[in-house]
């Protein structure tokens, strides 16, 4: 949960109320792997991140996040390790991905939790 909680910190988009993994609809679609937050960060980037190849994120391993506000402030053109919530009702909900090298990259973590997402 630590990691959620980040999420939704970094987003402005409130506290965490949800979460939950399950698999992206590209199979074999590259991600990043988070390696741990503490719940204390303000980005999800001070959690610091593992890359991973093809197939590294399996499905049930990317994060699907819901936060209690409906609407995320502005938010400025992505940066590296930017965040953003994708496929989601409103824009403070969705798929976790990061801006790496150039694309988005969908969020995993073994340990992902809503310590995490509150961060965001």
């Amino acid at each position: 949960m630590k990691d959620v909680m980040v999420v939704c910190r970094e987003l402005r988009c409130g506290d965490a109320v949800a979460e939950s993994e399950g698999p992206l609809v590209e199979e074999g679609r590259r991600g990043v792997a988070i390696k741990s937050c503490r719940g204390h960060e303000s980005t999800i980037t001070e959690c610091g991140f593992r890359e991973g190849g093809p197939g590294y994120c399996d499905g049930r391993n990317y994060h699907y996040v819901i936060c209690s506000d409906l609407q995320a402030q502005s938010v400025s053109p992505p940066a590296e390790l930017s965040v953003r919530l994708v496929n989601g009702t409103t824009s403070c909900s969705g798929t976790v991905e990061v801006f790496y090298r150039g694309e988005w990259l969908g969020l995993c973590s073994r340990w992902w939790g809503m310590k995490e997402t509150k961060i965001l």
